[in-house]
């Protein structure tokens, strides 16, 4: 949410930038649209920015390409590293290889899958190598029975 929130008040800064209409609804839109996992807040800014370079402003266009394609997108491969290193013990360059690892096994989904792979999979291994299931054919010690000698 916090990724989504910072791509839309980023792609809101763009079209107020470039003097484009509704500015705080198109980034209002480019934060709902963050949410979808292939298209993400590109659904918003590449038909601007086409639209822009079919309409003749050139100049606009091109620097509405650029502001999503390096701003806008690049939000979520600078944020998601940054917010994913506090809440695990991994470091964040791990993660960040997590994330190009994954955008290049599973391609826009894998910015989402790669770091949850990469922290799930040291605990997969980990219970594979010591199972916590209990033996079935040992019969655990029971501290209230006491044994007589003899």
């Amino acid at each position: 949410m916090i990724v989504a929130a910072a791509q839309g008040a980023i792609a809101g800064l763009a079209f107020w930038l470039l003097r484009l209409g509704a500015p705080v609804f198109w980034g209002v839109v480019t934060a709902f649209c963050s949410l979808l996992p292939v298209v993400g807040a590109t659904i918003v800014w590449v038909p601007a920015g086409i639209g822009l370079l079919l309409s003749g402003e050139t100049m606009r266009g091109v620097l509405m390409l650029l502001m999503g394609a390096f701003g806008i997108s690049m939000v979520d491969n600078i944020l998601r590293p940054i917010l994913l290193t506090g809440k695990t013990s991994i470091s964040g360059l791990v993660i960040f290889f997590g994330l190009l690892g994954g955008a290049a096994a599973f391609g826009l989904v894998g910015l989402v899958i790669g770091p949850i792979i990469l922290v799930i999979t040291p605990e997969i291994i980990d219970n594979l190598r010591r199972p916590s299931v209990p033996d079935p054919f040992t019969v655990p010690a029971d501290p209230t029975i006491t044994r007589k000698a003899g």
